[in-house]
């Protein structure tokens, strides 16, 4: 039967001679902008995969309705296009790549805090810098659970204070070792 056919007229007409009559009718494809002629049986098969100004949703779940002719260059704009973190290959979505940058990228290049000129490749190499190595870091004397009162000295300033208080801090330690329990009630 016609309707069995799947065509646009479908079901319309009792005599099959008829129906093919009208399918094989040159028609226009209704879109704005197309206005490619073909056999009205063609034209659910044109608009379902040939026509250039049908709309669709974006292939990259952004939600816009975009005709097939300009997809290409959406797809090159679209926020929600994937693409590669230049540092780490991580693939994020274009809006969410600044994000990504500061707080899940394991190797975006990040300033020292403190200034001292070093550029650290992420978060975990940065505090281990700043932990660890960077001069700038404030930092206590080693003899201040002892009580000497050198706190916040930059790192890079604290073995020339060690060497000068040398004698200072024999005397601290000399001190705890006459009168534990004093320091401890301090």
């Amino acid at each position: 039967s016609a309707a069995g056919r799947g065509g646009l007229t479908a079901g319309v007409f009792n005599d099959l001679a008829t129906e093919r009559e009208v399918q094989q009718l040159t028609v226009r494809c209704p879109r704005t902008g197309c206005g490619a002629a073909m056999e009205l049986g063609g034209l659910r098969s044109h608009l379902a995969t040939a026509c250039q100004f049908v709309e669709e949703l974006c292939p990259e779940q952004c939600q816009s309705r975009i005709r097939r002719c300009d997809l290409a260059a959406h797809r090159a704009a679209c926020r929600e296009r994937q693409v590669a973190c230049v540092f780490c290959s991580a693939s994020v979505p274009y809006r969410q790549l600044n994000f990504h940058y500061l707080f899940g990228c394991s190797n975006f290049p990040m300033p020292c805090p403190h200034r001292c000129g070093r550029v650290l490749a992420g978060h975990q190499r940065l505090h281990e810098h700043v932990d660890r190595a960077c001069p700038l870091t404030l930092v206590l004397c080693p003899f201040a659970s002892f009580g000497c009162p050198a706190a916040n000295r930059h790192r890079r300033d604290l073995g020339r204070h060690v060497a000068e208080a040398h004698s200072y801090h024999l005397q601290l330690l000399w001190q705890q070792q006459q009168h534990p329990h004093q320091q401890q009630q301090q």
